[in-house]
């Protein structure tokens, strides 16, 4: 196995420019303390989301948020610094928040390294990202009653190869009308010069590196109801952003209604609604659809039920889909139902329990999917968590299943001094991850850090072709010291 040892110096510092305006720098920037992701399981032809849990990039986030949330986002902060899976070094930055004049600014600048990874197949190290620099700019003016306009500029560019770049322009808005009634849009396009094969690419609305949306919101204490239309582009490109599909039209409806109980003590609201989902791609095609109807049942504990949830979806398939290896669903369109239940236990308890299930139609087969997590708590000395997600497909080309199974513990020992235990276990992948944090505090989140990331494949070379044993171990020693130099 390669090993490889290191040591760097790094930086932040935050300075208040004045009572609205912060500027945050930093050097040679390490998140070795942030949380490691939750293991996923893709049943889907599209990408996942993974949300952003670095605490750099997680302060005045909303700033810079524009676009369709865990869909369409103009930017992305985990773009930076991460890439195939890696993390990439970040050499230093800086990010400027708050307000100049009637405007709310957001402007970041960050400065990356390139990163290489042992590739298992060629046994070669190979690049996974070349050294960029990222920059995002973002501006809007609030009006009043929840009405606001914007725009953002983000970009990529490759500090080796000028014409390695990637740019998007994006404006957004938001009209409140009443205490009830919301309307908001976003519009972006993108500038790619090249595409990942070298090949020339356009730019905007005529080369389909665009998307579009528009929303309305009617919200009472007794009414939630809302519809919104989205549509992007073939090309639509923000290589710092999250797209999870392209090519297609959404269309989104929900409607909900708060029933109370004010003479029953026990007991808050019961909720029924309906709600649909459908995306068509731009050539008419339907891709999917979901119409979903239910009631929840709210208690003034904080407990939760549904009823079974009943669903009306549809898969629709241009092209064979490999859902895993050796098992391929024929295109053609697909129309099934579902049923789906959700519940959980008092979640301010000690002990709680939540989970559920779904069951019903999947593509030309079934499938179930219960899930269940237990939470304790003693005192504000311990609290741990167990987590299991499990998957039974069944379809005419095969059969399978999987799991992912996720462990949490955390011992604070001293308001100061705190372990944390993060296992986990997904078995689509066969790997077993383990991240171990302790932590001794200084001030504001500094101080020492222990962290120990281990990531073991249990799998074998015949059916995953990777060999079984560990794939990547880490340990990392962090200190971290606060200086006020305004006193």
């Amino acid at each position: 196995p390669e090993v490889e040892y290191g040591q760097q110096v790094g930086g932040d510092a935050k300075v208040g420019l004045n009572q609205s305006l912060t500027l945050d720098l930093t050097v040679n920037t390490d998140f070795a303390q942030a949380e490691v992701d939750d293991q996923q399981v893709n049943l889907t032809r599209f990408s996942l989301f993974f949300p952003e849990k670095r605490a750099f990039f997680l302060e005045n986030a909303g700033t810079f948020a524009v676009g369709a949330s865990r869909s369409a986002e103009l930017f992305f902060s985990r773009r930076i610094g991460l890439a195939a899976g890696q993390e990439v070094p970040i050499h230093g930055g800086a990010r400027l928040t708050g307000k100049v004049g009637d405007f709310q600014v957001g402007l970041l600048n960050i400065q990356t390294g390139d990163a290489h990874a042992f590739d298992e197949e060629t046994g070669l190290r190979e690049e996974v990202s070349p050294s960029n620099n990222f920059g995002v700019l973002r501006a809007y003016k609030e009006f009043g009653n929840r009405t606001q306009l914007g725009g953002i500029f983000v970009s990529r560019l490759n500090t080796s190869d000028l014409d390695d770049r990637n740019l998007t322009y994006g404006v957004d808005g938001r009209l409140g009308i009443g205490e009830a009634l919301t309307f908001d849009g976003w519009m972006g396009i993108t500038d790619t010069p090249t595409l990942d094969n070298g090949e020339a690419a356009g730019s905007g609305f005529n080369d389909g590196e665009y998307g579009i949306a528009g929303a309305a919101r009617y919200v009472t204490r007794d009414w939630q109801v809302s519809a919104s239309y989205r549509q992007v582009g073939d090309a639509f490109n923000p290589e710092v952003g999250f797209v999870n599909r392209r090519d297609y039209r959404h269309v989104n409806f929900r409607a909900l209604r708060h029933f109370r109980l004010d003479d029953v003590a026990w007991f808050r609201e019961f909720r029924p609604h309906v709600s649909g989902n459908l995306f068509w791609t731009l050539g008419g095609f339907n891709e999917s659809y979901l119409f979903h109807f239910d009631n929840h049942f709210a208690f003034e504990n904080g407990a939760f039920f549904q009823l079974p949830g009943f669903n009306l979806t549809g898969e629709g398939l241009e092209e064979p889909f490999e859902i895993r290896e050796g098992i391929v669903i024929p295109s053609g369109s697909y129309d099934n139902m579902d049923w789906e239940f959700r519940a959980n236990t008092n979640r301010g308890a000690p002990l709680s329990l939540s989970g559920g299930w779904n069951l019903g139609g999947f593509f030309n087969g079934t499938r179930f999917g219960p899930n269940a997590t237990l939470s304790y708590r003693h005192s504000d000395k311990f609290a741990t968590s167990i987590r299991a997600d499990y998957f039974d497909v069944r379809l005419d080309q095969g059969s399978f299943t999987t799991a992912v199974a996720r462990i949490n513990a955390t011992y604070t020992f001293t308001p100061r001094l705190y372990a944390q235990a993060n296992v986990q276990y997904n078995d689509d992948t066969k790997d077993l991850g383990t991240n171990v944090r302790v932590g001794w505090l200084d001030t504001a989140g500094t101080g020492l850090f222990v962290v120990w990331n281990d990531t073991n494949h249990r799998g074998s070379l015949q059916r995953t072709g990777i060999m079984a044993g560990p794939r990547q171990r880490q340990l990392v020693i962090k200190y971290s010291k606060l200086f006020n130099l305004t006193r």
